[in-house]
């Protein structure tokens, strides 16, 4: 098996911990961060109503650390009663799935803000708080974006590398860079479904005869919109080999 399908395995496999804990869209963050730090409000937890045994250990193991960072950001927990058909829930601009579905990508050296996220067997543990601490940089130097691409490496069942999309420098963070060429596919339903939605994006990958490099995740809608909308959509990112060929 190559490295790079050692790890596409390997973040397949370690996603049935992401049913009852997973990533809240930057949206939320970004657009109210000063709130953030001060109230009470929004969700960083995603709930699932379909939990089963192994998500409700999973959800028990990491209840103090889910509590803490969303005591430290604002974030609400499951325990939030606020109903999910108030307008005041809406946070993220609405996805448009057909804009990422079935695309071919190219990037030159697309600026991006670099950080780290912990996690223990991928479930995030201090996402919003490093959302929040690059939104407010992000804000400062006036490279914010409307509704920016937010990717995310699961190179580790403790840890992730995130992506923040903007449109300059921005000072007292860590820059890079990303260039290349990526297949998208748009996948909606409980993030239960993520080690399946892997073994398709691979399967589609293979079908456009390309080698996949690496497998980035875009998290669209936070899970309080999610509910309101109806849809949870996440957007898988196959950085591919072999960009001379045609599609």
């Amino acid at each position: 098996m190559k490295s790079n399908e050692k790890h596409v395995s390997s973040v397949s496999g370690g996603f049935f911990l992401l049913h009852s804990i997973a990533y809240p869209n930057p949206s939320f963050f970004f657009r109210s961060w000063k709130t953030v730090i001060t109230e009470k409000g929004g969700n960083n937890v995603m709930t699932n109503d379909n939990t089963d045994a192994n998500e409700a250990k999973a959800e028990e193991a990491m209840s103090d650390a889910a509590s803490t960072e969303a005591a430290s950001t604002g974030a609400a927990t499951a325990d939030d009663n606020t109903p999910a058909n108030s307008n005041t829930d809406i946070c993220c601009q609405p996805f448009d799935p057909e804009s990422w579905d079935d695309k071919l990508i190219q990037w030159e050296e697309k600026q991006f803000v670099k950080d780290r996220v912990r996690s223990f067997f991928r479930i995030p543990l201090n996402y919003g708080s490093v959302i929040t601490r690059n939104g407010a940089l992000i804000t400062a130097a006036d490279a914010m974006l409307d509704n920016p691409v937010v990717l995310m490496d699961e190179n580790s069942l403790f840890g992730a590398d995130m992506y923040i999309e903007v449109t300059r420098q921005v000072p007292e963070t860590k820059m890079v860079t990303i260039s290349g060429t990526f297949l998208t596919k748009v996948f909606e339903g409980p993030f239960k479904n993520m080690g399946s939605w892997i073994a398709e994006m691979k399967t589609y990958v293979d079908n456009k005869e390309r080698e996949l490099k690496k497998l980035y995740f875009y998290y669209t809608t936070c899970p309080k919109c999610a509910r309101k909308y109806g849809n949870n959509y996440v957007v898988l990112f196959a950085q591919i080999k072999d960009l001379s060929q045609n599609i």
